[in-house]
């Protein structure tokens, strides 16, 4: 039986660090199984019913978490392209682009996350390359190459490169081995600004 305990943001100051949350609760109460985020609620779900004790535990474990690397529950952009994929062995957009503030008016991108795949082929593997591009000031802000997962993935895009001005962002992806109608499949790219 899994047993759902449902707290909300302000529970966490409006700060949660997923990672290290895992490993306090976890430390602390067995049958840790994972969180949910939606929104500003907050699922944590276990393996079992916990006790009275360990309940009162758990309250204790989310007073206390402070994280280290905080990401506010509400600081984030997921954007969803229209058109997720692309044949192309040179960069193309993947939907449509998407306003972006800029550090001036915003914040510091932190981190960007996307949810990326490609077609399987044994004879010939596919392997890809994604980019997050600012085309108003002709800057890649952030690149992962070498990809080469059949299912979809959490990718880090790893180093950033913030703009100080508002900007149009786009999601780019191509091809760099594989055939000509094999695809690539772009399907959301999530921004996590520094407050």
């Amino acid at each position: 039986m899994t047993s759902k305990f449902r707290t909300f943001d302000v529970s966490f100051g409006g700060n949660l660090s997923e990672g290290q949350f895992h490993t306090e609760v976890a430390a602390g109460i067995t049958g840790f199984q994972s969180i949910f985020r939606k929104e500003n609620d907050v699922e944590i779900i276990f393996d079992r019913v916990i006790s009275a004790s360990e309940e009162t535990a758990l309250d204790a474990i989310i007073a206390a978490h402070t994280p280290v690397n905080k990401i506010p529950l509400n600081q984030f952009f997921t954007y969803s392209p229209r058109k997720e994929w692309t044949k192309a062995f040179v960069y193309e957009k993947i939907g449509g682009g998407f306003n972006h503030a800029g550090e001036s008016d915003l914040s510091d991108i932190l981190k960007i996350e996307c949810v990326a795949r490609c077609d399987t082929n044994t004879s010939t593997p596919t392997e890809y390359s994604i980019r997050i591009y600012d085309k108003t000031n002709n800057i890649v802000v952030a690149e992962k190459m070498g990809l080469s997962n059949t299912q979809d993935e959490i990718i880090d895009m790893g180093t950033i490169v913030n703009s100080s001005s508002g900007t149009i962002l786009e999601i780019h992806a191509k091809k760099t081995t594989g055939k000509t109608n094999k695809k690539v499949y772009v399907e959301q790219a999530t921004i996590y600004y520094n407050y």
